[in-house]
């Protein structure tokens, strides 16, 4: 990225930065396993009309990728412009960005939920995911699978104010856990599906 703009990872996978580069290890993948990488980047303030950017590029340690499609572009290009609010709040949201946002705030709501209610703190553990249900409430809009995760967490909000046994709490972690990750509530990595002929 340019000078300045910060990259933070929302999504679990951890990152660690090498001068002006960002590294982010997705870990091991099965084949068709599908995975969301949720990325904020935070630009410094500056000029309307002024652009800045970034660079993103995948590899992998085989080089499997590379030798599957050697036509592929190396890397993607994004270019963002500063406006003034007007414009920027004008802008229409992206449902599929939004709805990756709220699954990782909803996951780590419901992970700090746990540890709270572990260590007695009842109220902040119903605060935590009121306050996520709040914010996920204001731009889910009609969006049927945000406004399921608002009542998820409306409902849970009630449940983690009160003392909860050892077993729901490691229940309650191992699913936030599996949420954030795109996994199933077992544990299985989720994988794409091909569409169906009707």
């Amino acid at each position: 990225v340019a000078d300045g703009v910060q990259v933070e990872a929302l999504s679990p996978q951890p990152i660690r930065t090498r001068g002006g580069r960002t590294i982010l290890d997705v870990g091991d993948l099965v084949s068709e396993q599908v995975l969301d990488v949720v990325l904020r980047l935070t630009f410094p303030f500056g000029d309307v009309g002024r652009t800045s950017g970034a660079i993103l590029s995948l590899a992998d340690r085989d080089g499997v990728l590379a030798a599957s499609d050697p036509g592929a572009p190396a890397d993607a290009r994004l270019t963002w412009t500063w406006a003034d609010n007007t414009v920027n709040d004008g802008q229409p949201r992206d449902i599929e960005v939004d709805r990756a946002v709220a699954t990782q705030f909803a996951a780590r709501a419901r992970q700090e939920a746990v540890q709270r209610n572990r260590h007695g703190d009842f109220a902040g553990a119903r605060h935590v995911l009121a306050a996520t249900a709040k914010r996920i409430r204001e731009y889910a809009g009609r969006d049927t699978l945000m406004r399921q995760l608002v009542a998820e967490l409306s409902a849970e909000a009630e449940t983690f104010s009160a003392p909860m046994s050892p077993m729901m709490l490691k229940e309650a972690h191992f699913a936030g856990s599996n949420q954030s990750r795109m996994r199933s509530a077992t544990g299985q990595a989720l994988k794409r599906r091909e569409p169906t002929l009707s």
